[in-house]
């Protein structure tokens, strides 16, 4: 009975708030931000910063409650200090009419329909979940219980991407559109500051920095290899100098037991590693680096972007989608099969390295450098209805 109830009062409010918008002679717009986990802020606030200036638009954002975990204090402390825009509560988000939905992540249920929405995706092209066989941005969970798209666009980074997603779904056409990449732009332009960054983390010039990045879950570099590589990495210490990172996942509690593996990083401080935060951006990190040690996470395409030798952990095949950057890499970049051997393999790499492979995959990754805000700020004025400040 209050499910019927609560059903029957959202559809008035949000019947009473579209006839609203839709009878509106000004040009202001309100526009939602959905966060549903810190790490989606790293792609929601650059795509806020965007507009920020611009008063016609109402920001407003909602934080989502987790499906899978329990979200802390801190957490969420962390989300409304790097989204600092007027937050909105679950009831009053889900039953209102929005001009705009902005997810990074495939959240707000069905809600997403009854807005015009926009998915802007999180991490580099070709992400596939485990058990999974559609790449995440297009898959099932873009999809509402009769397979109906519930986006009014989907931004993806390159013409080539939206090609291949729309052969094999003809229903994207419209709705699936080539932005670029916001984060790839600002890591090119970040790259200039690689002296700075690496005197800030106290590396001198000759020193050889090894990043070791990882996504999370079972085929991660530390639940593979991860103790190997650690024990052989502090024998290296005198020759290389190891930045350790991981997938804030990584962070959560476990069952008493069970390692915490991010937790169990930050202990490596005190032998001189250096461990990057999940709070922390991890692009002066990457461009401060030499060479990258690194399992199927998408950021290893970053490495590629910024031509980083880039040496893998074993994963299983299935886990990566063939033909993705990620399968493109490991095409020509060597697999670190016995984490004992990870000297022989950082010597080689920093002298014997297909190079010329690395940057042809370079440019292929990034083919609309420095273009992204100007296509991602035409597309979502376009959704708005509204001409940009600037023309």
């Amino acid at each position: 009975m209050k499910t019927a109830v609560r059903r029957v009062l959202r559809g008035g409010l949000w019947a009473m708030t579209r006839l609203r918008l839709s009878v509106r002679l000004s040009d202001r717009r309100d526009v939602l931000l959905c966060c549903n986990d810190p790490l989606m802020t790293k792609f929601l606030r650059p795509l806020w910063e965007l507009f920020r200036e611009d008063h016609r638009l109402k920001f407003r954002v909602v934080l989502l409650p987790p499906s899978s975990f329990k979200r802390s204090d801190s957490e969420l402390d962390y989300m409304r200090a790097e989204l600092p825009v007027r937050e909105v509560g679950t009831n009053w988000a889900y039953s209102r009419a929005w001009d705009l939905v902005v997810c990074a992540d495939h959240c707000f249920g069905n809600a997403r329909r009854r807005s015009p929405s926009v998915f802007i995706s999180h991490g580099m092209p070709g992400k596939i979940v485990p058990g999974e066989t559609e790449e995440y941005s297009c898959s099932q969970h873009a999809r509402d219980k009769k397979g109906r798209i519930v986006y009014r666009r989907i931004f993806t980074a390159r013409e080539a991407d939206a090609a291949r997603l729309i052969e094999s779904n003809p229903a994207l056409e419209g709705t699936l559109v080539a932005v670029g990449d916001l984060e790839n732009d600002q890591l090119l332009e970040q790259s200039r500051h690689r002296e700075e960054f690496r005197r800030e983390f106290g590396y001198k010039p000759e020193d050889v920095v090894v990043f070791v990045q990882s996504t999370w879950g079972e085929h991660c570099i530390w639940h593979t290899i991860g103790d190997a590589l650690l024990s052989e990495a502090r024998r290296l210490q005198s020759e290389f100098k190891f930045i350790l990172s991981t997938h804030p996942h990584e962070y959560r509690a476990k069952p008493p037991g069970e390692r915490v593996w991010g937790e169990y990083l930050r202990s490596f401080r005190a032998d001189g590693f250096v461990v990057r935060e999940p709070s922390e951006g991890w692009i002066p990190y990457m461009v401060a680096s030499d060479i990258v040690v690194s399992d199927h996470t998408n950021l290893v395409q970053a490495a590629v972007l910024l031509e980083k030798p880039v040496i893998f952990s074993p994963v299983p095949k299935d886990v990566i989608w063939k033909e993705s950057a990620t399968w493109k890499i490991q095409q020509f970049a060597p697999v670190l099969e016995d984490a004992g051997r990870l000297g022989e393999y950082l010597s080689r790499a920093k002298e014997d390295y297909p190079f010329d492979k690395l940057h042809e995959l370079a440019r292929e990754i990034h083919p609309h450098a420095g273009e992204a805000a100007g296509r991602i700020c035409r597309e979502i004025y376009n959704l708005l209805g509204i001409p940009r400040l600037d023309v």
